[in-house]
């Protein structure tokens, strides 16, 4: 833990990422950004429980966060790294964004819903994370979670093209599928409520929750 702490406090940084991605957001210049923001829009709020606290696990350089707030939801965002917490405040000029390790612990408060995107393959005791998740949920509380497919057929089709490219991510510690994500929720508690697909498979989107609501599973 103590590794993965120093690596998002200095290497994962260290090569300029937040300072370009918070220079790429402010000017409105990031389509990988907003394409993350626009699944958000289209798959996530409309099946949240109405405007209600929301945090972003993960928040790195807080863009989630920046547009769900220009939204008027009441948003959070936590981060391992005191360094991108402090960069995230300072960019946003406000109080935004506050240190924490889900995977040691649950939050101090509760949220309506919390939002995991791509962060879950960085993690290395996901079952603590997903407990700890489900503990920092109020009663009718919906968590959202969106990771690279290691099952989907665009990666399939890249691995059988010789190109690995997809396990050469230092930061990726863990590697997950549709079903098993699926798996994993309910092991956790969590009722499973719906998912998303995109780009062949390459990603996922899961939303469960601590109550249950109709599935569906869109391609």
């Amino acid at each position: 833990m103590d590794k993965l702490r120093q690596f998002y406090e200095g290497e994962y940084f260290d090569k300029g990422n937040a300072e370009k991605g918070f220079d790429a957001w402010k000017k409105g210049n990031h389509p990988y950004l907003m394409m993350r923001c626009r699944r958000i829009d289209k798959y996530v709020l409309p099946r949240i429980n109405g405007v209600g606290a929301i945090l972003e696990i993960g928040s790195g350089w807080g863009y989630i966060t920046d547009y769900l707030r220009g939204r008027g939801y009441l948003v959070e965002g936590c981060d391992i790294s005191k360094r991108i917490v402090a960069q995230a405040n300072k960019f946003y000029e406000r109080n935004w964004f506050y240190v924490h390790d889900i995977e040691e612990s649950p939050t101090a408060k509760k949220y309506d819903t919390i939002i995991m995107f791509d962060i879950l393959e960085h993690i290395f005791d996901y079952d603590a994370v997903l407990k700890n998740v489900y503990e920092s949920l109020n009663d009718k509380g919906l968590v959202a979670i969106h990771i690279p497919n290691l099952d989907g057929w665009s990666v399939r089709l890249r691995l059988l093209a010789g190109d690995t490219s997809f396990f050469q991510d230092k930061a990726h510690i863990r590697y997950f599928s549709h079903d098993l994500l699926k798996n994993l929720l309910i092991k956790h508690k969590f009722k499973y409520i719906y998912s998303k697909s995109f780009g062949f498979g390459g990603a996922v989107l899961m939303i469960a929750g601590k109550t249950a609501k109709p599935a569906t599973y869109e391609t």
